[in-house]
């Protein structure tokens, strides 16, 4: 699949003396280089007009523009995107680095075509050492095409809430952005922007309040930015992470002016947004020490200390909302060391002291550690555990990632997710074909056994290994490290910590190992190449009695559902007799925040006679809905890793037409009988009905063997590589 194309587009003034820095950063990375001038005087111009193509530093065509300032950021970064025509656009200032230049190549050549709109890390602030301090993550690049729109005079921002329908998000994590601006340089940009907020009062909507008192609060207007900042919380409009960092922003500010109750109130406003937001427990804790209150700020320490860094350089933590890091690591700590010294309670005070030292490193810590050291008489011994070894395999489900109750019995009776039927059928061959116990730990109220294998509620988990080093720790879609033989099984696209494990990452496809050496840094020689499989069980002596008007879709409605739709609507046009089978449901649109969307997807399949909703059903009668369709049409906007989907349509003689994008090409495109296409259906419905139509006057395919696609031969795989 070729990628597709990409440009960089700056706005830029006076930036002679940062040009250079920012196109050797960007070598060979983009196809073109598109620079608006809003006025420069310094030489700007000529430097660009001298460059020309391809004679920079960043190796690559540079076109020159002309905008006239108008006090309107977003107006500006429209302008500049206009030019080219690149598929894809991205922003950078003039002032800014990429930072990982090779990795940035590697995704925009394996990753970027595959989501609509990417965000990635932005450092912003860094201390004396150069180690970023204040890291967010921005709209850094989009599938420009598509309806997109630089909103707002100063702050400005690309809203994907205004694009139908919802585009594809990501979020990469390999290479960042690095703001260069000095003290002096960020001072005047607050200057020039509390000008603009002056200047554009009429035009003040709930983001940019924010962003007045913010730009106040830092420009040490600390009374004028608390009035502005709780005047900008209360709109109802204003959304949930401005209203959190506004929030902020005003009870620090209250601290600042002494007013402690006010400043303690509105921090707890602040935790009914973000109940884990270390911020706000920090600000209460320095209060009640203001207040000579110490004792009542220990709690709320100690609760900073366990609140999770949200880390935005690493995918599926980072976000819109900066984080100070130090609040989560040395700061309560080292706040609680004091107090516990100014108690007399040197053995707690020297503990919270030594986790202080070991997140910050500095001589100032470690001090603190040996003067606390010097006031101890004696230490506690620590007691040795004595875990034994076991012949066990365990498949440990990390909590988060289940949203309901399963096993053997559930996946008979009425069906489960691909990942969770991939851990049944794995664990029951494991256990099957090496007479081992097999135990998985899942969400459940009560244990079921079957067999050798035994379902266990993930509650007891960290009981089994306080005690028990098994043979071999399957950790399903999660990353804790637990026993000394581990491999992380990762199903999902993106699974947080595993560049960082010391363990043996499980992938799915050659697409899913290039992709998690791309978006996460991931050592390829860490990586287990596996698969999914099939139940061979479910495709024996089958006949295939197809009926050739009948399309099936099978998966999730948010990944193509609507394009199926729009794809069949064009196909009746030339067969009316198309019947549209659609299975799976709506309920996990709504658990994860989708309900306008599900919405949406119903009254579209509503409004047509010939679309027939059918929900979950048990594997069984979806295999003789497979048996009964002649096309199986995918044209994913989803990402797969695998897609066992695409191995059972295959298997029940299902001709199938699908979107070339993520590991469908390794999944579809081993079977001769599927079309493959590499445009993206919004806007190519026509290409793929077509495919549609030629597909159901297609002869059915000859039967294919189901045992070379079965669970026990990934079973055994999974057997030799760990030696089970």
């Amino acid at each position: 699949m070729k990628r597709p194309t990409i440009s960089l587009h700056l706005i830029v003034k006076n930036e002679k003396h940062n040009l250079p820095p920012l196109f050797e950063s960007v070598k060979d990375c983009f196809d073109e280089i598109h620079v608006t001038d809003t006025g420069s005087v310094d030489g700007t111009i000529e430097l660009l007009q001298s460059w020309g193509d391809r004679k920079n530093p960043a190796n690559t065509p540079v076109h020159l523009h002309h905008f006239k300032w108008c006090d309107d950021f977003s107006a500006a970064r429209n302008a500049s995107f206009e030019p080219g025509t690149c598929e894809f656009k991205m922003w950078l200032d003039a002032d800014d680095a990429l930072q990982n230049r090779e990795a940035f190549i590697k995704w925009r050549d394996t990753a970027m075509g595959l989501s609509d709109y990417w965000f990635a890390v932005y450092h912003y602030g860094f201390d004396k050492n150069k180690n970023p301090i204040v890291s967010f993550i921005r709209e850094r690049a989009v599938r420009w095409g598509l309806g997109f729109k630089w909103r707002d005079f100063v702050h400005e921002g690309i809203n994907p809430a205004f694009v139908t329908p919802p585009p594809k998000m990501n979020h990469i994590g390999t290479w960042t952005v690095a703001h260069r601006r000095s003290e002096s340089d960020l001072a005047q940009d607050r200057s020039r922007n509390l000008a603009l907020f002056e200047r554009n009062k009429d035009k003040m909507t709930p983001r940019l309040k924010y962003y007045h008192g913010k730009e106040l609060f830092e420009a040490g207007q600390i009374f004028d930015a608390v009035k502005v900042l709780v005047e900008a919380v209360a709109d109802p409009q204003m959304e949930i992470h401005d209203r959190t960092l506004g929030i902020q922003y005003a009870a620090f500010g209250l601290l600042g002016l002494s007013q402690f109750e006010k400043a303690i109130q509105l921090a707890h406003q602040g935790l009914q947004l973000a109940p884990e937001r270390a911020e706000f427990f920090v600000l209460i804790g320095d209060a009640y020490v203001k207040m000579n209150a110490a004792q009542k700020a220990i709690p709320m320490y100690m609760a900073a200390s366990e609140c999770a860094y949200h880390d935005a350089s690493k995918p599926g933590w980072g976000g819109a909302i900066f984080s100070a890091k130090t609040c989560y690591t040395d700061y309560p700590h080292s706040q609680l060391g004091r107090i516990y010294a100014q108690m007399g309670q040197y053995e707690k005070a020297l503990h919270h002291f030594n986790k202080a030292a070991n997140y910050s490193q500095t001589k100032e810590a470690w001090d603190l550690v040996k003067v606390t050291e010097d006031e101890l008489k004696k230490n506690k011994p620590t007691a040795v555990l004595n875990v034994k070894k076991t012949d066990d395999i365990v498949i440990s489900c990390h909590p988060g990632t289940n949203l309901y109750e399963w096993d053997e019995q559930v996946l008979k009776e009425r069906g489960i997710g691909g990942s969770e039927t991939a851990a049944v059928h794995l664990a029951h061959h494991l256990a099957r074909l090496t007479n081992r116990k097999v135990k998985v730990f899942n969400y459940r109220t009560a244990p079921k056994t079957f067999g050798n294998v035994e379902y266990i509620s993930n509650g007891e988990v960290v009981n089994y290994f306080y005690e028990n080093d098994p043979k071999l720790h399957i950790s399903w879609r999660h990353t804790v490290k637990k026993g000394s033989n581990q491999v992380v099984w990762c199903h999902d696209l993106i699974t947080p910590g595993i560049d960082k494990i010391d363990a043996k990452i499980a992938v799915l496809s050659p697409f899913h190992r290039d992709y998690a050496s791309a978006m996460q840094g991931v050592d390829p020689s860490k990586m287990f190449l596996t698969r999914n499989g099939i139940d061979p069980t479910r495709f024996e002596l089958q006949q295939f009695k197809k009926d050739l008007n009948t399309v099936i879709f099978s998966s999730s409605p948010d990944r193509g559902l609507e394009h199926c739709i729009n794809i069949l609507e064009i196909a009746r046009k030339t067969n009316p007799a198309i019947q549209f089978h659609c299975f799976y449901g709506f309920e996990n649109m709504r658990k994860f925040g989708m309900a306008k969307e599900a919405d949406r997807l119903e009254g579209m399949i509503k409004e047509r006679d010939w679309v027939h909703f059918h929900g979950n059903v048990t594997q069984k009668e979806l295999t003789e809905w497979f048996q009964k369709s002649a096309v199986w049409l995918y044209p994913a906007d989803f990402i797969e890793t695998s897609c066992i989907t695409a191995l059972e349509a295959a298997l029940t003689g299902c001709r199938g037409v699908g979107r070339s994008i993520g590991a469908l090409p390794y999944t579809m495109g081993q079977f001769k009988q599927n079309i493959m296409l590499d445009e993206h259906p919004r806007g190519n419905e026509e290409l793929y009905a077509k495919a549609v139509l030629e597909q159901l006057n297609n002869p059915v395919p000859a039967p294919i063997n189901p045992h070379e696609f079965s669970w026990e031969s990934v079973a055994k795989q999974w057997i030799k590589e760990f030696d089970l």
